[in-house]
């Protein structure tokens, strides 16, 4: 029998384990707590859910000795700082935080071209030191969550290479944390290898605790959107992968470019946008309508069909392509006529618009989409994406792709796999098609919802101080 590759994904509401072979694939999930924060996780808690989805694996007929290997992957940006100890001193502050805007703000006028949000990780690292400025005494290591559990499993304090290329203060050719030292000490940020080398062993109580062998490989991975593409099995440039569960990520691999972002894997780049609220914006019209199936609600829209209504996704602000913390959700165009399936159905479209927003930001040559995530079940949503984007859109059988794509990147560590071999490992449930004339319909609409924020940044944001 082959050996098996575990992928452990940290989610924003869960942690996924995927165990993956050539004849078998087993997983779990371990669930975080009713009522969970958003913004802030209690690191315990994420031990314990972590522990709670290897065991889940375990229980399945996976044996720890069947364990080829381990990778990593998880929510960014998101941090959390721990002592000489290794004891967590900070609650693992999540991507959805915005309370950096100040940092933001300054960030932007120290650093040529930064224009990330209050959200990003150099902000986050900024506002934890103005504030609390003992916590980068030596010894103290800055750690994305995944990282804390790569430590907690191994001992070692390390980042993944392509993580470590999103953050502004990291020279990717001279191997440096030297940027650092314009804001705060660079002692708190980790040792930077290879998302696809070996970078530790279980060794710690911990590790053991879950019930995995002694000694196993662990490999740092990536980002979850990073993986994600993996897991899709976006190998070529032509593929864009869009990961689609609280947020949304597209990602696609290009060539290895100055100034881009470094890819999980080998000598290649990564271009990636993101959709704040995408699956959550589902969730919350959900709880407006909480006496309503929205499942069956979508079986009432007609795809081929532009609603007439714009919608902005921007309920918690919008990363790319605006970037913009203080940007809210808009439906705009609604009229006595207007019913609870339209605005279903126009929720559906502003996710599909942002997602070519962002194509357009992307370059030429996208040939498909490949759907990932559970925001991407619906294949009435698929379709309205495939026809707002005129791109032919492929839903992947493996709805957790990250969580594959680091086991997949733990395969390719350990040398069983290459790139070719490791798409074996992928499969496709369903192509969808753009409806014959339904994306120059939808063009026009397009249109407006790209004038609509510019038109109203300003009262957006004076709205949002009100509001304070």
């Amino acid at each position: 029998m082959d050996k098996m590759y575990l992928g452990i994904d940290i989610g924003t509401s869960s942690v996924k384990a995927l165990a993956v072979s050539r004849e078998r694939r087993v997983s779990a999930s371990g669930k975080y707590p009713a009522g969970t924060s958003a913004t802030e996780h209690d690191p315990k808690m994420l031990l314990a859910a972590v522990k709670e989805a290897i065991q889940g694996v375990l229980s399945q007929g996976v044996s720890p000795e069947d364990i080829g290997g381990i990778g990593m992957d998880g929510h960014g940006p998101s941090i959390v700082f721990i002592d000489e100890e290794g004891r967590a001193i900070t609650p693992i502050v999540t991507w959805q935080d915005r309370r950096a805007e100040e940092e933001m703000n300054t960030l932007r006028s120290a650093i040529p071209g930064f224009m990330k949000d209050a959200t990003s990780y150099e902000a986050k690292l900024l506002w934890f030191y103005r504030r609390y400025p003992e916590l980068f005494t030596s010894g103290h290591t800055a750690m994305y969550p995944k990282d804390y559990v790569f430590f907690c499993l191994t001992g070692r304090r390390i980042m993944d290479h392509s993580t470590a290329s999103t953050i502004a203060f990291y020279d990717y050719q001279k191997s440096s944390w030297e940027a650092c030292e314009a804001f705060f000490p660079k002692d708190v940020m980790p040792e930077v290898i290879p998302a696809y080398s070996e970078g530790g062993r279980c060794v710690t109580p911990y590790a053991l605790e879950c019930g995995l062998k002694e000694s196993t490989p662990v490999y740092p991975g990536g980002i979850d959107a990073f993986c994600e593409i993996v897991g899709a099995g976006g190998f070529s440039e032509s593929i864009i992968v869009d990961g689609s569960g609280t947020s949304s990520c597209l990602s696609r691999r290009v060539p290895v470019v100055p100034g881009v972002k470094r890819h999980v894997l080998p000598d290649s780049a990564l271009i990636q946008c993101s959709t704040n609220c995408s699956g959550q914006s589902y969730k919350w019209l959900g709880r407006l309508f909480d006496k309503e199936d929205l499942d069956s609600l979508q079986d009432k829209i007609d795809t081929s069909e532009p609603s007439g209504i714009i919608y902005l996704p921007y309920l918690i602000g919008e990363r790319a392509p605006i970037f913009d913390g203080r940007a809210t959700g808009l439906f705009f165009g609604l009229t006595l006529d207007t019913k609870k399936e339209d605005l279903l159905k126009a929720l559906f479209e502003g996710v599909a618009f942002s997602l070519l927003h962002n194509i357009e930001t992307m370059g030429e040559g996208v040939q498909r989409i490949r759907a990932v995530g559970g925001a991407n079940s619906s294949e009435k949503w698929l379709q309205i994406k495939a026809n707002v984007s005129g791109i032919t859109i492929e839903q992947m059988a493996e709805k957790d792709a990250a969580a594959l794509g680091s086991a997949l990147l733990a395969a390719l560590g350990s040398g069983d796999y290459d790139e070719k071999s490791l798409g074996e490992l992928v499969s496709i449930n369903k192509v969808i098609e753009p409806e014959p004339g339904a994306h120059e319909k939808y063009l026009k609409f397009f249109e407006i919802y790209k004038e609509l924020y510019p038109a109203l940044k300003e009262q957006m944001h004076v709205l949002s101080r009100l509001k304070e």
